[in-house]
């Protein structure tokens, strides 16, 4: 017990004892028998307090009897009945009986049998956050020790349960018949059963022989002496691996490492996976936060594959590094200011040479990063973002670097307020400058710095917009006139080199400062019509509404030339060049344009009879929720001055199922090698349009009650990577949560084919389905496949299983076929504390099935 609270009871008891109180009795005092020269107090349920003043202590004292409040004057002893409690503080006792001896100083507290026989109103002790329950203790105030029966107290996310417990004047607890665990039921599913122990407040317990029991069950799990961390900081410690079968790696043990903590925000975890054929990865996880200000994770690894054997041809090695970076800025921490960073870059084919890769970062061929900060001043348009990018693609192994980027941003204002009083115009205004280099991932290397920096593009662009919106015709139609003006710099620019005897041409980059100006205006005018067709009294479907929201634009961009012409080729030829072709930031193409948009979207909505209603009512549904149509006619162009005609639609066609359809249609005849002629295919042929590709897809979506609180896959999957529980519905969910989307699409491409003088059809047409279902309020499983109609093959397919015990829980993964074909099954406790102890087995290889 604590020495306050030893000291606050003394006191307690002194002042109670001095004071000789004396009143009438209140309460039911049967079966007490009471010494003669005792006084019982009790009034109106009221506690009673004690000065501070009285005894020169730091705070009043509550105390408090619900049955009664007893003081043994001859015997020298203050007892409190029926749910009892006493405050000094912080600290706080209760317990259905607490009494306490002058002459012995020997406190006591306990819980008293109820009419079944069980125990209720256990002494409970609580200071701070520091609570421990007990069937009844005893505390000797002058030798400083006391002993417990049934203690339980709780330490993070730990629980230590004392069959006899025992403290020494030095603080130290000795435990017989003890018991460790995580978990939180008050017959506890597994412990660690502690045939003697000792508790070091704040340091650590050690005890004698241990063993791990499930329920009452032993196991074999046994060690000769335990020992375990007991400070409210972290401790640094071993992280138990996984194991398995690689096959062509061989035997493994994954995530075998060391956890440090390093300070009060931020702790660190190096991590190994090692295979019996020599390959082997090493990793370094940090993570760090700052409560109201900052939190991320730094994760760095780097990987060493084998392939073969070193003795045989077709031996290979390889070494891949990957660096990830999450840092997120609290929007409290600095209001107007913002920093936020994702960044994910490494080798190629980092994901694909380890078991521990997600199948998201399995499946991805683009790594992207970013780095953000943000800054706005308040009660003003004006924001300001400076930013580092990065995109790398694992197939064409092309690397896209923004460094930096930045922003500055006028949102809009209204202008000339006097003038256009009823129709405001608006401005807005945005600088971007930018450095970007775009090369192969080979490139990116030290020694290479200097090839880099003369390969970087870089410029400013400044936009504005000016718009206003004009209502006519009483409203029926918004006019929308706009200009655009785009003003950009460049800082490095291209110009041609010739010879002496002018044999031969190169284009230099040359630093200089060169700018282009280019502007374009435009109008668009859109309205709204509605129809509607009614129908009789009574009828299933009272009425069909067509609403039509049809749209027409006009633009203007005048001739802006930028490109030089001269005699640059190699035998003489007459050549051209742009300048900017070195800038970041390019100007439009020269040649004037002037051209008309045409667009015009529908819907279709009916107002049918409600069935499930008891009287006569209504409701809204929607037929075709939207079908567009577009193009676009440009005349100033000396021919084909149609563009493609675009169609798109959606629609809801039942609760939970969508259909999407998109097309693109042609309006001009080919030539023998499929280039558009300006002659339209009606004249040819009489057909109107040439289909030139249609996209058709389907979703079906399904789910029950709580379905928002599935378990995924991918979810179990990651949690098991990073030795992180899974989270399942509350168990006292009475509803069976569950899930299923189905996605099927078609589409259809056509390609001109020379040698056949006509087009050949590219058809993809593939279905994928995702469940998942929580049975039994604590199995959770979840399924995603699918199937190539074209190939005839399955898609990547994964089952993922997870079973809530509590404390404990069990997850399992299967890939049964593909590159990535394998199976996971570990069994681990919950709780953070011990989540390294697990059984976890493994297997990858050749397909499971075939």
């Amino acid at each position: 017990m604590n020495q306050g609270l030893c000291t606050f009871f003394l006191l307690l008891l002194l002042i109670v004892a001095e004071k000789s109180v004396s009143g009438a009795f209140f309460g039911d005092t049967t079966g007490v028998t009471l010494p003669q020269d005792s006084v019982v107090l009790n009034v109106n349920n009221e506690d009673s307090i004690i000065d501070k003043d009285d005894f020169s202590i730091d705070t009043p004292i509550h105390y408090f009897g619900k049955d009664s409040t007893v003081t043994d004057i001859e015997n020298e002893v203050i007892r409190l009945y029926g749910d009892a409690w006493v405050k000094y503080g912080t600290m706080q006792l209760n317990a259905a009986y607490i009494e306490f001896g002058f002459k012995d100083y020997m406190a006591k507290a306990r819980g008293v049998p109820d009419s079944t026989g069980k125990l209720v109103g256990k002494a409970k002790f609580k200071d701070g956050e520091t609570e421990i329950t007990e069937d009844s203790l005893a505390f000797n105030f002058k030798s400083k020790r006391g002993i417990s029966y049934g203690a339980r107290t709780q330490q993070g996310e730990a629980y230590l349960i004392a069959g006899v417990s025992k403290r020494q004047a030095n603080e130290w607890v000795h435990i017989k018949n003890g018991m460790l665990t995580t978990c939180d039921a008050e017959r506890p599913h597994y412990h660690f059963r502690l045939s003697k122990a000792i508790v070091i407040p704040d340091d650590k317990v050690v005890s004698g022989p241990l063993l791990v029991k499930f329920r009452k069950i032993p196991t074999p799990l046994a060690l000769p002496f335990g020992f375990f961390p007991n400070k409210k900081e972290s401790t640094q410690g071993l992280i138990m691996p996984g194991y398995g079968n690689a096959k062509a790696k061989g035997y493994f043990l994954q995530n075998l490492g060391y956890y440090l903590p390093l300070g009060k925000y931020l702790d660190t975890r190096m991590l190994f996976d090692v295979y019996s054929r020599g390959s082997w990865m090493v990793r370094n996880v940090t993570n760090y936060k700052k409560l109201y200000q900052y939190s991320g994770s730094f994760n760095i690894s780097r990987t060493t594959n084998l392939n073969g054997d070193r003795d045989l041809p077709g031996f290979s090695k390889q070494i891949t590094f990957n660096v990830r970076w999450n840092h997120t800025q609290d929007s409290k921490a600095r209001p107007g200011s913002s920093l936020n960073a994702n960044v994910n870059l490494g080798s190629n084919q980092n994901f694909r040479n380890n078991l521990n890769s997600s199948q998201q970062d399995f499946l991805s061929s683009t790594f992207q990063s970013a780095v953000q900060y943000g800054k706005s001043w308040s009660g003003t348009p004006f924001s300001m973002a400076l930013s580092a990018n990065h995109t790398q693609n694992t197939q064409s192994k092309n690397v896209q670097l923004t460094l930096p980027s930045a922003t500055f941003t006028m949102s809009r204002i209204n202008i000339l307020k006097d003038v256009f009083v009823k129709n405001p115009v608006g401005i807005n205004w945005t600088a971007n400058a930018e450095n970007f280099i775009s090369a192969g991932d080979s490139a990116f290397r030290l020694s290479q710095l200097t090839r880099l920096s003369r390969q970087m593009q870089n410029g400013v662009r400044h936009s504005s917009e000016v718009s206003t919106s004009i209502k006519l015709f009483k409203g029926i139609v918004t006019l929308n006139p706009s200009a655009n003006l785009n003003w950009l710099w460049t800082f490095r620019y291209l110009q041609p080199n010739i010879s002496a005897d002018q044999k031969t041409f190169k284009v230099d980059t040359l630093f200089g400062f060169r700018q282009a100006l280019t502007w374009n205006a435009g109008a668009s005018f859109n309205t709204r019509v509605f129809g509607t067709f009614s129908f009789r009294n009574g009828s299933r479907i009272k009425a069909i509404r067509h609403f039509i929201q049809p749209a027409v634009g006009m633009s203007y961009t005048p001739y802006r030339n930028y490109q030089q012409y001269g005699y640059y080729g190699n035998d003489g030829s007459f050549l051209g060049y742009s300048p900017w072709d070195a800038a970041r930031f390019k100007p439009s193409g020269g040649r004037e344009t002037g051209s008309v948009n045409f667009s015009i979207n529908q819907n279709i909505e009916a107002k049918v009879r409600d069935r499930k209603a008891v009287k006569l009512t209504y409701k809204k549904v929607k037929l075709i929720e939207s079908f567009k149509m577009s193009a676009n006619w440009n005349f100033m162009a000396d021919s084909i001055r149609w563009s493609n005609v675009n169609i798109n639609g959606f629609t809801t066609l039942a609760k939970g199922t969508t259909l999407t359809y998109s097309s693109t249609y042609n309006l001009y005849d080919r030539d023998s090698l499929g280039r558009a002629v300006n002659r339209f295919l009606f004249q040819s042929n009489g057909k109107l349009a040439r289909m030139q590709g249609t996209t058709v897809a389907l979703a079906f979506k399904l789910g029950g009650n709580g379905s928002n609180q599935q378990t995924s896959y991918n979810s179990i999957t990651q949690d098991v990577q990073q030795n992180q529980p899974s989270n399942l519905p509350p168990s006292g969910n009475n509803t069976i949560p569950w899930s299923l989307t189905l996605n099927y699409s078609f589409s259809v491409n056509k390609q001109w084919k020379t040698n056949l003088q006509k087009d050949a059809n590219t058809i993809r047409q593939a279905a994928t389905l995702d469940g998942s279902i929580t049975l039994f309020k604590r199995w959770a499983l979840s399924a995603n496949t699918g199937y190539d109609f074209v190939t005839k093959k399955p898609t990547t397919t994964l089952i993922g299983l997870n079973w809530d015990l509590h404390c404990w829980e069990l997850k399992a993964s299967y890939i049964p076929f593909g590159v990535r074909a394998s199976y996971m099954v570990q069994l681990n406790i919950k709780s953070q504390l011990l989540k390294d102890a697990r059984l976890q087995q493994r297997f990858s290889g050749k397909p499971l099935l075939y």
